[in-house]
This record gives structure tokens, C-alpha cells and sequence, in this order.
């Protein structure tokens, strides 16, 4: 039985096959994966309050930042720090169950870990012309 240890406690990322893709969806998708690394690299240098600092509102809602910071470090440290870190896909959505409608990417990375690999799955959403994450987690295989 493999275990997942989720960040954020919205199924959001489960959408990534349902998701359908309108017209602009390469832009929205190419944006919000440059602004996914972008958060990423917080959680890579050990940032973790920084990066719920530039979270959306969503995440925020439903993390503090002490939680998210302790949680982030928990995960960091049981598998360590990506060692490498893969795109496998970027797919825009209007719609993620258990969220309002809006501007979605859920991004998803294959990730090299200190004792094998894992799933890497950041969902950003468009909020006040930006990119922000909100949702996070990592499924070790």
C-alpha cells in the first residue's frame, strides 16, 4: 500500500485527466508552470512561510502558516529535497471540483527523492492577474 502525503487537503489535484482545455490553455499553461517553478523553488531552499506568503487566497484559507511551514518541513525532511525534478504534464481547467470557478493548472512533475522517486502535483490558480499555488503534494511511488 503506497502512502501519500498530502499538503494541502484540496482534491483539486485529482482533476488533472478531467480537466478540459480551451483555446488559451498553452499560454495559461506555459505561465503558470514558469510561476509554479517559481514557488517551488521556495519549498527547494526551505522557505516554506515564503511560499505560503505568495500562495493564493484558497491556500491560505485553509492553512495557517505555521501549519504549512511545520507540514512542508515534515514531508522535506522524511524524503528529502527533490533531487531532480521532471515535467510530465500542464493542463488548464475552468473548473476543479470543490472550488470555485476560475483560471486552474494543475502541473505535475516526476520527482527523483533521496530513497526512490515520486508524483509531484501543484495546482495553480490565476488570482489578481498572477499565478499562485493552491494546492500542493507529493505521492512517493
Amino acid at each position: 500500500m503506497r502512502r501519500r502525503f498530502v499538503l494541502m487537503p484540496l482534491l483539486a489535484a485529482f482533476a488533472l485527466i478531467a480537466c478540459g482545455s480551451p483555446p488559451q490553455a498553452s499560454e495559461h499553461e506555459k505561465a503558470a508552470v514558469s510561476a509554479g517553478e517559481a514557488w517551488l523553488a521556495y519549498l527547494d531552499a526551505g522557505a516554506y512561510g515564503e511560499g505560503w506568503d505568495s500562495a493564493a487566497r484558497l491556500f491560505k484559507a485553509s492553512v495557517t502558516r505555521n501549519q504549512w511551514a511545520a507540514a512542508a518541513e515534515n514531508v522535506y525532511t522524511q524524503f528529502g529535497h527533490p533531487q531532480q525534478r521532471k515535467l510530465i504534464a500542464a493542463k488548464h481547467s475552468t473548473s476543479l471540483p470543490g472550488l470555485p470557478s476560475g483560471d486552474y493548472v494543475v502541473i505535475q512533475y516526476r520527482i527523483g527523492l533521496a530513497n526512490g522517486s515520486g508524483l509531484e502535483t501543484l495546482t495553480m490558480t490565476l488570482e489578481e492577474g498572477e499565478w499562485k499555488a493552491t494546492a500542493y503534494f507529493v505521492r512517493p511511488e
